[in-house]
């Protein structure tokens, strides 16, 4: 499985870090337009590329892990879609307004991507990739699965569509 998280700050690079454990690892790839540091190490020292724009290479993408600011999302998804091959998986993982999940979401049935809204209920920076989620959107097993193999507690919140608001 063709793995791009973009967005390599910490919740990026937890995610990364975790996929690379796997004993199935993917095939992984970053997007950061302006990588910290960090980031910049993390792809040298583990032989991974770290892509600064889109392009061609997202073609074979099977899944991709949005770990952006909230503000960077429409952005994000007008520069990805146009590359990203029907049926492609967008894990939103962003801290958007519940307004521009709703969006995200039809704009990605325009094109056919499938997205699926993730809100991380807990500290990155102390749990790491294992901070429990909760799903909203269409269930995709392999999406639920590579979650739980990475250790992400994960409650889906059946009939509920991306954008929705838990009271």
């Amino acid at each position: 499985m063709k793995i791009v998280i973009v967005g390599c700050g910490e919740v990026g690079l937890a995610y990364a870090e975790k996929a690379l454990q796997l004993s199935s690892a993917p095939h992984l790839e970053l997007l950061d337009p302006a990588p910290a540091s960090a980031a910049v190490a993390f792809a040298d020292g583990r032989g991974r590329s770290l892509h600064r724009e889109t392009g061609q290479w997202l073609s074979g993408a099977e899944l991709v892990l949005l770990a952006t600011p909230g503000s960077a999302l429409q952005p994000v998804l007008d520069s990805l879609l146009p590359h990203l091959p029907a049926g492609a998986v967008i894990a939103d993982l962003s801290t958007a307004s519940a307004d521009a999940k709703r969006y995200a979401a039809s704009r990605c049935a325009q094109t056919s991507a499938r997205y699926v809204d993730i809100a991380i209920t807990g500290s990155v920076a102390v749990s790491r990739a294992a901070t429990p989620l909760l799903y909203a959107g269409e269930t995709i097993p392999e999406l639920l699965d590579l979650f739980r193999e990475l250790g992400a507690p994960v409650t889906v919140l059946d009939d509920s569509r991306p954008g929705t608001r838990c009271e």
